[in-house]
């Protein structure tokens, strides 16, 4: 069956009446055959049978326990295998999809995603457009194709910034119009079409990568008697701080089950762990919620446990490699950050060893070619130890991190990479590797 998608582009090239090349930021159309095949073709591995949504706005009262009367039950969540991957079901039915808009408007009308949690956005991934296996709020605004190309497009973006976030920034412009957290960043976009501008010079290497990203989203979908199914990542347990505000909402630490991320996660207050290490997750949110007694006047939190009983078949699925995940992750995170403080204040190079400046250099540039969209990976194990030793003496400065600026954010992350780092396994490479620079 052959779909069109309604994607995000990201691509540079010179405006109408303007010399200079610069970042173009829309919405433009793909299409491409799916493959249609049988239910019985595809085995259930994976599955959680009492879920339950909240169908309001979640309030202090109703995060405070479980089973409350504000919780419905929904469907079971279920995995299934087909030719060695495992999927997630999305829609049951391809006019029902087009009917929620999966296939269309890609950007998020309202704020969600990698820099959202500081806006009371509870939870990331809604089900069932996304990979959240115990939801606690309703579905909307990801999209299974589209919101892993906006995650990728934006930390592309971002993480050539200097004094802001190109992400917000980039052209097309949003229309001027006083702060309102009520709308996305991004929504405007939605109607600005690629095939409409006028644009010169167009750099073809970002419209080959870009093309080259939808083909592998597309072909994550198969179409089984009827419904839409998406190639997923194996299941996990998300720890997520989603900070309160004084004397406002309370500090909301939320222990549910998703399936592991599928772009970069820039919210350092947000943990994954593997099924197998249920109590590592559990201990993860402890240390979040702290003890009672040392909380400052005006602020209090509220621990939500959101992990349902499950039957697995498939025991590969209970592990997945999380914690080479967060030292990527943290390596990712801190050569951007290094790189762009020392962008914004070249005398601050003056406090770095020349031998640290290099391994920011040669990090940033490893960081650069990294996609999460194509599976292109960099083990940013070697670079661990001298990033954090770098970033902590600028001050563990962000402006990408989350939307969050806080020191303590990149401490508690650097703690985990660290530890991660001390536990990685040895092994033996006999072929040689690009590394680090020596310290």
């Amino acid at each position: 069956m052959k779909l069109s998608f309604e994607l995000p582009l990201l691509v540079r090239g010179r405006q109408k009446a303007r010399s200079n090349i610069s970042d173009i930021y829309c919405t433009t159309t793909f299409s491409s055959e799916i493959e249609e095949i049988s239910l019985r073709e595809m085995e259930v591995v994976f599955e959680v049978q009492d879920r339950f949504m909240n169908h309001d706005r979640i309030n202090r009262s109703q995060a405070t326990a479980m089973g409350n009367p504000m919780a419905f039950p929904t469907k079971a969540f279920r995995l299934r295998a087909y030719d060695g991957a495992v999927y997630r079901r999305v829609s049951a039915s391809v006019s029902e999809a087009i009917k929620h808009g999966l296939f269309s408007t890609p950007f998020d009308d309202t704020i969600s995603g990698r820099l959202a949690n500081n806006y009371q956005q509870r939870g990331g991934w809604p089900a069932d457009h996304g990979g959240d296996i115990s939801p606690v709020r309703l579905p909307g605004g990801n999209k299974p194709l589209a919101r892993p190309l906006t995650d990728e497009f934006e930390w592309r973006l971002d993480r050539e910034s200097v004094h802001g976030l190109k992400s917000k920034t980039a052209w097309p412009r949003p229309p001027l119009r006083a702060e309102d957290y009520s709308k996305g960043w991004h929504a405007h976009r939605n109607a600005i079409k690629f095939a409409d501008l006028d644009i010169r010079d167009l750099i073809q290497e970002d419209l080959e990568l870009a093309l080259a990203m939808y083909r592998v989203q597309a072909d994550k979908l198969v179409i089984a008697d009827g419904q839409v199914w998406v190639k997923s990542r194996p299941p996990a347990y998300r720890v997520q701080r989603i900070p309160g505000r004084f004397k406002s909402a309370p500090t909301f630490i939320d222990v549910s089950m998703v399936t592991a991320p599928e772009g970069y996660v820039g919210d350092l207050n947000t943990q994954h762990f593997s099924l197998r290490d249920e109590d590592e997750a559990i201990e993860a949110a402890r240390v979040m919620y702290g003890n009672e007694a040392d909380w400052p006047e005006g602020f209090n939190r509220e621990l939500s446990d959101f992990r349902k009983p499950y039957d697995c078949v498939e025991e590969s699925l209970l592990d997945y490699d999380y914690q080479q995940e967060e030292i990527n992750r943290f390596g990712y995170t801190a050569a951007v950050e290094c790189w762009s403080y020392l962008k914004r204040n070249p005398a601050k190079a003056e406090t770095l060893e020349a031998h640290q400046i290099a391994l920011i250099e040669a990090a940033y540039e490893d960081v650069g070619r990294v996609n999460h969209v194509l599976g292109i990976h960099h083990d940013m194990t070697d670079y661990v130890p001298g990033l954090e030793a770098a970033w902590k003496k600028l001050g563990h400065r962000q402006i990408l991190t989350g939307g969050q600026g806080l020191q303590y954010y990149a401490e508690m992350a650097a703690e985990r990479a660290l530890r991660y780092v001390e536990n990685t396994p040895i092994t033996l490479n006999l072929q040689p590797t690009a590394s680090a620079p020596k310290i």
